[in-house]
């Protein structure tokens, strides 16, 4: 399967080094009097993706930094590396913030960092 460079709220992303997508289920659990686990799914599973990248340039962080801002406060679309699209926001309200790390490479520093975005409603299947 070919993959493609990610889009994110119209910014064309680097093709990631590490790519996951995981099905997860909304909803929570809570412990009844009993002992019983009771569950409350709200909806069908959603995928969480997981973007990471290993040796960006200056240009390239600049535009991860670009799309992570777009997301800050609302949902946009994202098209999948295998080419799906999907409405998401970012994964945690608990991690705002995009965190690189400063890699040494020949060629002068790159960058390194990660991205995790949630689901909120699948537009098409790749």
């Amino acid at each position: 399967m070919a993959f493609n460079a990610p889009v994110l709220a119209g910014y064309t992303l680097p093709l990631p080094s590490g790519y996951e997508q995981e099905d997860a289920p909304r909803g929570a659990s809570v412990q009844l009097a009993n002992g019983d686990i009771g569950w409350d799914l709200v909806s069908a599973n959603k995928r969480v993706f997981r973007l990471s990248w290993e040796t960006l340039t200056s240009s390239e962080l600049t535009t991860l930094r670009s799309a992570f801002a777009a997301i800050a406060s609302a949902s946009v679309s994202f098209t999948t590396p295998e080419g799906g699209t999907a409405v998401t926001v970012r994964r945690s309200a608990s991690k705002p913030t995009l965190n690189v790390r400063y890699v040494s490479a020949a060629g002068g520093p790159r960058f390194a960092t990660e991205m995790e975005l949630r689901e909120v409603y699948r537009a098409t299947l790749p």
